[in-house]
């Protein structure tokens, strides 16, 4: 079951401590895109995720982002806000995702972290890949799709969200 265990969680992405993510060697982050920086099926792109993925740029840091978001009216729209590389219809869980975001990132799994909110997709599929894995709160705390719903379901019931520390 450890597998599902992420190993940082975090309130949202500013709440990430990027010092000590540097001091582990770790300078590349593959970030999730909905829930994670932006509401999901939301066109709107919350500013202060867009002063983040700079910011953290600015301090050394190389960021793509991953998504299994199909849509590519959206896509485009997240390429341009965040000028970053993108990785959508990334088939996360799957090993395929990270090995790609990892390509673009010109990274290796020793100096990258995955930062999502999902443990069935973000959390599982990094830490099969052996990449540190940051969970986040979802966003609106809410989803719509019965899917979705029940995956939140199944994440609080099976593996209750706690506060680990890096």
């Amino acid at each position: 079951m450890k597998i599902f265990h992420p190993k940082y969680h975090v309130k949202d992405v500013q709440s990430i401590d990027l010092d000590k993510l540097r001091n582990m060697g770790i300078t590349n982050l593959i970030v999730d895109l909905d829930e994670t920086l932006r509401k999901r099926n939301s066109g709107y792109i919350p500013p202060e995720s867009i002063r983040w993925v700079k910011d953290t740029i600015n301090k050394g840091f190389s960021v793509c982002i991953s998504s299994n978001n199909p849509f590519p009216w959206i896509n485009r729209k997240i390429k341009e806000a965040f000028n970053v590389p993108c990785s959508f219809l990334a088939l996360k869980p799957f090993p395929v995702a990270f090995i790609h975001a990892m390509k673009l990132l010109k990274s290796d799994r020793a100096d990258t972290a995955s930062v999502g909110d999902q443990l069935f997709t973000d959390i599982l599929g990094a830490n099969m890949m052996g990449i540190y894995s940051i969970l986040v709160d979802p966003i609106t705390g809410t989803e719509k799709g019965i899917l979705r719903r029940t995956m939140r379901w199944l994440e609080q019931k099976i593996f209750p969200r706690v506060n680990l520390k890096l």
